[in-house]
């Protein structure tokens, strides 16, 4: 079997270690062909052995995705959610059951993400941020993808 979209090429180069269609995805080809030398045969023909590691890639982000929650909302229960939900959401799981490069930047991202989320909490929970006179804490790092005052203008 082998799913529609750019899986077919995607593991026709893997198989033929080609560059796929440009921007060309040189980390997944390389991850694919360390996949198809180690995973052993049993778990199916190539195109099968390609899609689970597209699962894998997909449960490594709903890991991430549920790990930052509990960071973030600082409850258990608020990462159960935001991890089901990524996880069965009928694009993630179209993309992550079919051989294709999203899952992998999924997984990429929600690492990233999860690493700073993680930063900050421990930048603060440890006094990292104690002001150089040892007096008073300076306020805890703002996590926003937007800078507080883009391109240094001010209002009038």
């Amino acid at each position: 079997y082998c799913p529609g979209g750019d899986a077919g090429e995607l593991m026709a180069m893997a198989c033929s270690s080609g560059i796929p269609h440009p921007p060309g995805y040189p980390l997944l080809m390389v991850a694919a062909r360390f996949w198809i030398f180690f995973c052993p045969e049993v778990f199916g023909n190539l195109s099968s052995r390609l899609s689970l590691l597209s699962c894998i890639f997909g449960a490594g982000a709903a890991t991430y995705i549920y790990l930052s929650s509990n960071i973030f909302a600082r409850h258990s229960s608020a990462g159960v959610i935001a991890g089901g939900l990524w996880a069965f959401s009928t694009t993630t799981w179209n993309y992550s059951t079919q051989f294709e490069v999203f899952s992998l930047n999924n997984l990429l991202l929600s690492g990233l993400i999860y690493l700073t989320l993680l930063h900050a909490k421990q930048s603060t929970q440890f006094g990292t941020n104690v002001s150089a006179t040892g007096r008073g804490r300076t306020p805890p790092p703002q996590i926003s993808p937007f800078p507080a005052n883009p391109g240094g203008h001010t209002s009038p």
